[in-house]
């Protein structure tokens, strides 16, 4: 698929691969991205620069397919909801942002099995027990992961698979030094440093501040798992899990100046 969008940030024609949406026109995405902060449209433009078949990729790679019903808890835009919506009987996305469900759900039209719910993911409107999977791609350090991964056992049927992807000390760092996707109301290095504080104080005092991103490094995850009541399967860098043997493209390096970066793990309700 080619990119979608202009300098200008509005999309400029169609994609015409079969695995792909049928994306608004050009006056509905202008008026649709118009109350969007410049990160989200910053972010927008790159999900859609994609093709679904490329996070379809990731899906069949970490085995996601062939489920009765999937949780894509944090899907923002939707683009993880819709891939594992090719796959799968039913997929339920949950995010705390109204104005990214919104959007979400115009741009899936084409995914009818595929519900869009607004909710914390510290508290979710799912059963117990009600979901054969869970799917949960750069989010839960926005979120209290101990509390997150609480609700996610909960709603997960026994021996039922949870994905995450997440960030060690050493995204943080890369954001400090590189200065990573900067827009008009994001600064990269503030984002880092706040983000280490943050981190400190939740360590120290328990406390967590809604909505702001903590670090997430690997051997905290585990412990919290463990805790939990979770079993790793496999833990490696970002986009490196895969069960399916095709070809996918990690977009980060597991390690950065030495520190962790991005990493993924599947672990199975024990």
């Amino acid at each position: 698929m080619t990119n979608l969008f202009s300098s200008s940030g509005i999309m400029q024609a169609k994609p015409g691969t079969s695995s792909s949406p049928p994306y608004l026109s050009v006056p509905e995405v202008a008026e649709a991205i118009a109350g969007l902060r410049p990160q989200d449209r910053d972010f927008l433009e790159r999900v859609l620069a994609k093709d679904l078949a490329v996070y379809e990729s990731r899906v069949r790679a970490i085995g996601f397919v062939g489920q009765q019903k999937i949780l894509d808890a944090g899907c923002g835009f939707g683009q993880w909801t819709a891939a594992l919506a090719r796959h799968n009987e039913k997929v339920v996305g949950i995010d705390v942002d109204p104005v990214r469900l919104e959007l979400a759900a115009k741009l899936w039209t084409d995914v009818p099995n595929a519900e869009f719910r607004q909710s914390r993911l510290e508290a979710m409107p799912l059963e117990s027990e009600s979901v054969d999977a869970a799917f949960c791609y750069s989010v839960i350090y926005f979120t209290d992961p101990a509390k997150t991964l609480r609700e996610l056992y909960r709603v997960l049927k026994p021996q039922g698979r949870l994905y995450i992807c997440t960030n060690g000390w050493g995204w943080f760092l890369y954001n400090f030094l590189e200065r990573h996707n900067p827009s008009l109301d994001f600064n990269p290095r503030t984002y880092a440093l706040q983000t280490t504080v943050r981190t400190l104080w939740y360590y120290l005092t328990g406390r967590f501040m809604k909505g702001r991103a903590i670090a997430t490094p690997s051997w905290y995850m585990r412990r919290l798992l463990k805790r939990t009541g979770f079993s790793v399967l496999a833990l490696q860098g970002e986009g490196t899990i895969n069960f399916d043997n095709g070809l996918i493209t990690p977009n980060y390096k597991p390690r950065y100046k030495g520190l962790e970066n991005i990493y993924e793990f599947i672990a199975v309700k024990s």
